[in-house]
């Protein structure tokens, strides 16, 4: 009877034990992935710290975490175009529909939105559905976990404080929806709101939080646009966003328009130059062009406007811009005398403006001038054919010269970028490897006796073995799986033998985690090398593989 209540008192002791060291571990992924969620930006090294907690066995919870944090990496790095990130946005959308964690809930519903938002350039129906659940779920949220606070980077953070950040956040998507309707009362109460709770808890205002607010007292006439718009600007240009310096400016060239059109184009120009220097998506030829023609500078309105033009190719023939483009290259044409690209462009205007009038004002205009200088222009039309196609080839020539340009400049800096991230990524792998090795209990208690220490404590049962044989893959780069594919005569005791000599741990030490006597390890180690083809190959094999 005493012998079956020793029996049973090792094994709850074992069983503890491991679930001990089990749960342990799940608190460390589980801190791991708030500590990459409290990143304000995003790098190779976050996913490639992702692509390693991958492959451990993760609970369904924490495959859901993982797969947000990497669409939120590939959203703040611009990779909008991963392979695998249908992949993830399912199985993101797929856990959270059903969650009854609220806040996370509400965060994965933000980050879908902001990843629909910038794939389609703006808000559609999919992303204001998004941010209305977004909504539904952290109205809900009462409780977040501790480490959300702890890592939120919000000044004197609790649970309150972080569930209402968030919600203003969603708020603030639900503003570009607002925008995008013409509801610009509602987008300046939000964002308003917004600034005030930022500014009363010392949180840093973003940038476009003040844009969308002189944007708002802009299209409402306020003189105020210009106050609002050079505080973004100042935000923005204390970080390396060329996107978002280059929007600011605009903004804020914008606000000068009517009353400084020189100003405005000083702005713009400066807006347009880190836009092509730094390789930004969005320009502004077109909105250039045009103020160069209000300005009588016809030359430089034809050569933006033309590159704006080139831009655009391709595009929906209905977009305003398009309509403005035209419209630009019509008058300008029609002053510098060239009628016949005046009428072709006249043609366009006529053929996509949307407003009788326009397309009435356009003809008359065409044929006031047309009857002007119809006899002028078969004079000069070879030569301004000729200065025509020469402006073209050495515009041609600029733009190729200047994009040869930034290229090379791009993939020198993309280089020198990879091979930063590279080595951050090493080390943080190493890292990771470390705080295996260091909370697995076989490794501990070698260490421990390879010191002479005797730690009674530390059992070793089944599950912890098996842990330590694949950390040992892990670390030494599939050492078992090549150990087993070359020699499959081993056994799993013959495996276990190998990845504590693959650490250069003593006979003795590796025989007393085996639990027996040194002669008899010595006689299982013969056996082993045997199998593997000799002592010499034995000792390769655990020096290098």
């Amino acid at each position: 009877m005493r012998k079956i209540l020793n029996i049973f008192t090792i094994i709850i002791f074992a069983s503890t034990a491991f679930f001990s060291c089990k749960n342990e571990n799940s608190e460390q992924i589980d801190d791991l992935l708030f500590q990459i969620q409290g990143h304000s930006k995003a790098n190779e090294n976050d996913l490639a710290t992702l692509d390693s907690i991958g492959q451990l066995k993760l609970t369904e919870e924490q495959k859901a975490h993982r797969s947000l944090l990497k669409i939120r990496a590939y959203w703040l790095m611009g990779r909008l175009d991963e392979p695998d990130s249908d992949t993830l946005i399912q199985a993101v959308s797929d856990y959270y529909e059903n969650s009854r964690d609220y806040y996370m809930k509400a965060k994965a519903y933000y980050i879908l939105f902001r990843l629909d938002y910038d794939s389609n350039n703006g808000v559609g129906l999919d992303g204001t559905n998004m941010l209305l659940k977004g909504l539904n779920a952290i109205n809900k949220a009462k409780k977040v976990d501790s480490r959300i606070v702890k890592y939120s980077g919000i000044p004197n953070a609790d649970e309150k404080l972080v569930i209402e950040y968030q919600k203003h956040w969603i708020m603030l998507g639900l503003s570009n929806s607002y925008r995008g309707i013409g509801r610009y009362d509602d987008v300046l109460s939000v964002t308003t709101e917004a600034v005030d709770f930022f500014e009363k808890h010392g949180i840093d205002v973003p940038a476009f939080c003040y844009n969308q607010i002189g944007i708002c007292h802009f299209i409402n006439g306020n003189d105020s646009c210009a106050y609002y718009c050079k505080k973004a600007l100042d935000i923005d240009l204390q970080s390396d966003g060329y996107q978002l310096i280059s929007n600011s400016m605009f903004f804020y060239g914008m606000c000068f328009r009517k009353n400084d059109p020189k100003k405005a184009l000083e702005i713009y120009k400066e807006a347009n130059r880190i836009a092509y220097e730094n390789n930004v998506r969005q320009k502004y030829d077109a909105e250039i062009g045009q103020l160069c023609y209000e300005l009588k500078d016809y030359d430089s309105a034809l050569y933006y406007t033309n590159r704006a033009l080139e831009a655009h190719d391709g595009k929906e023939p209905s977009d305003p811009k398009l309509r403005n483009i035209y419209r630009t290259l019509f008058k300008t044409y029609l002053v510098k005398g060239d009628f016949k690209e005046a009428t072709t462009y006249a043609n366009k205007c006529i053929s996509i403006f949307y407003s009788d009038r326009e397309r009435e004002e356009t003809v008359v205009a065409l044929e006031d001038y047309r009857k002007k200088v119809e006899n002028e222009n078969k004079i000069y039309a070879k030569k301004i054919k000729v200065a025509t196609y020469l402006i073209f080839a050495i515009t041609f020539v600029v733009i190729i010269l200047i994009i040869t340009i930034i290229y090379q400049k791009i993939m020198r800096r993309k280089e020198s970028e990879r091979m930063s991230a590279l080595r951050l990524a090493m080390e943080q792998k190493q890292n990771v490897q470390d705080n295996w090795l260091a909370n697995n209990k076989v490794y501990r208690k070698a260490v421990s006796l390879e010191k002479g220490i005797v730690d009674k404590s530390l059992v070793l049962s089944d599950g912890d073995w098996k842990e330590f044989v694949i950390i040992t893959n892990i670390v030494h780069n599939g050492f078992v799986m090549k150990l087993k594919e070359l020699h499959p005569s081993l056994t799993e005791s013959d495996i276990e033998a190998c990845c504590c000599s693959r650490y250069g741990f003593s006979d003795s030490t590796i025989a007393a985690l085996c639990g027996i006597e040194i002669r008899s390890f010595k006689r299982h180690r013969q056996r082993i090398m045997e199998k593997l083809g000799g002592e010499k190959n034995f000792h390769e094999m655990m020096k290098d593989f």
